[in-house]
């Protein structure tokens, strides 16, 4: 069976008041939590065989559902309803999650990667030599021709599921345990990002991802050319935005767990690609420091739009209203400008995007001292607007047709409806868009535009509401729907209010 096709029934339970209740919230999702761990439980074993694969082939999406899981078990593990489940329904969840991060942790191996052509450390993987034409030019056959390389958006994700279960490890007593786990993501991104060796940093002088920064060396951009498709020129300009922030959220995460081990019970053991000891006061400063450059990255992407100037407008709350747009590329090559790399960002890679976000403001929440410590509210409320003004587009439709394909509000771009974006599964990704209006439940400017959210994505998945068109498909962005519906359980009811 595959990981999205086992769909669970919901509890369901209605509120005719307008005010949260905590019992009624953690009510409302306790079938749903318990269903969640005979869920994970019962597909440890694919995971592990998941993982396994990619330790012995190394491609590109392999590893995937096992990380995700492991991302999703420590979400709910330190979820506000994590008291769903009894102790020992919890302590098998965090066992069977701890299990999946050492298994992904047994993958970090050294090796010299093509690119680089130096000793790098992490997760690499075998990505494919770019397009048909490009192989062609280049005397290369199919696919099967492949170099290895340490991938941000691939190794991203896998250095957060180890960072997670760092966190938990921590967060359980097992302090010796998480260290041993922080050292390989540490090692991972030092290589890849923290370092100034510009033989092996994919992070350029502005704190944005790129394949080979300015300043490398002329071999390393050959090398570089040589496995990227025909369609990347410029080597020192950012890669998509996704992939940075993948990374940097796999180091907001080892932030979290260098904060709660204890260091007295743990020791920190990490040196640099040569062999150079760092200190932890150094490194985290630099993780730190790649987290902040990264949002920065982001933000400067973003332009500022006012609501009403559009007949493509659809935000019901006063013209005027500032919201942001940006593109999936947020500095194209020249060439690409006006091609299909240069378009709009599409719905499911806002919700990477909008994942990063999440991940910085609970970092900032839970370790230093204010969820705006990376990243301001009012960058939030403009994006809450983003989605009311352009991703819900019609909400009479009850399915994926109710929601763009992209931030500019499109549902016929061939590449942005596309795939999952395609409208009979569209739907499937407002989920990972709910951690949005989460963070601005409790916010006293963009309250009801977060109930207006909630509105348009959580109905279609309610039984009880005329929208109801599925139950929400078991899988890794399960705990992220638990999640908005323990907030916003009662929408229906808390909207009379707005």
């Amino acid at each position: 069976m595959r990981f999205f096709e086992l769909a669970l029934t919901l509890v369901v339970v209605a509120s005719a008041t307008a005010e949260w209740d905590r019992a009624e919230a953690l009510d409302a999702i306790r079938g749903d939590a318990t269903s969640y761990l005979s869920y994970v439980v019962g597909k440890e074993k694919e995971f592990i065989a998941n993982i396994r694969k990619y330790k012995s082939e190394r491609r590109k999406g392999q590893g995937t559902k096992c990380a995700s899981a492991v991302k999703a078990c420590a979400k709910f593990l330190k979820s506000p309803f994590a008291d769903t489940l009894d102790n020992s329904q919890r302590n098998a969840l965090y066992e069977t999650m701890l299990e999946l991060a050492e298994a992904i942790n047994g993958t970090f191996t050294e090796m010299t990667p093509y690119i680089e052509g130096v000793p790098m450390r992490g997760w690499p993987f075998n990505i494919g030599l770019g397009s048909p034409s490009h192989r062609t030019r280049l005397g290369l056959g199919g696919w099967s021709i492949q170099r290895v390389e340490f991938d941000a958006f691939q190794g991203g994700l896998l250095m957060q599921a180890v960072a997670y279960g760092a966190e938990q490890a921590a967060l359980h007593g097992e302090h010796g345990k998480a260290a041993s786990l922080v050292m390989s993501v540490a090692a991972a991104l030092h290589d890849g990002f923290l370092t100034s060796d510009l033989k092996r940093t994919k992070v350029d002088s502005n704190g944005a991802v790129v394949f080979v920064p300015e300043g490398g060396s002329l071999d390393r951009f050959k090398r570089s050319a040589s496995i990227q498709d025909d369609r990347v020129r410029c080597l020192d300009h950012p890669q998509a935005l996704n992939h940075g922030l993948r990374a940097a959220e796999g180091a907001a995460v080892l932030l979290r767990a260098c904060n709660v081990i204890d260091w007295d019970e743990a020791e920190w053991r990490l040196v640099d690609a040569d062999g150079l000891a760092l200190t932890r006061k150094s490194f985290i400063g630099d993780v730190e420091a790649f987290v902040v450059g990264t949002a920065d990255v982001l933000l400067k992407a973003f332009t500022i739009h006012t609501t009403g100037t559009s007949s493509k407008d659809r935000y019901n709350g006063p013209d005027g209203t500032e919201w942001y747009l940006w593109k999936y590329f947020a500095h194209p090559c020249p060439e690409s400008i006006n091609t299909e790399l240069d378009r709009w960002e599409d719905i499911a890679h806002a919700a990477i995007d909008f994942a990063f976000i999440s991940s910085i403001r609970n970092l900032g929440r839970d370790y230093y001292g204010s969820a705006d410590y990376f990243l301001d509210t009012k960058h939030l409320r403009r994006l809450q607007v983003t989605c009311l003004n352009r991703l819900i587009v019609d909400r009479s439709i009850a399915g994926g047709g109710r929601f763009a394909c992209d931030i500019s509000g499109t549902t016929t771009d061939r590449k942005s409806c596309g795939g999952s974006r395609a409208e009979s599964t569209r739907h499937l990704l407002i989920p990972r868009l709910m951690s949005l209006p989460v963070e601005l439940k409790d916010d006293p400017i963009t309250r009801c535009d977060a109930l207006s959210m909630a509105d348009a994505g959580l109905s279609l998945f309610m039984a009880d509401h005329p929208d109801f068109v599925q139950k929400m498909p078991m899988g890794q962005y399960y705990v992220l729907f638990m999640e908005a519906k323990y907030h916003f359980y009662n929408f229906k009811a808390a909207l009379r209010d707005c």
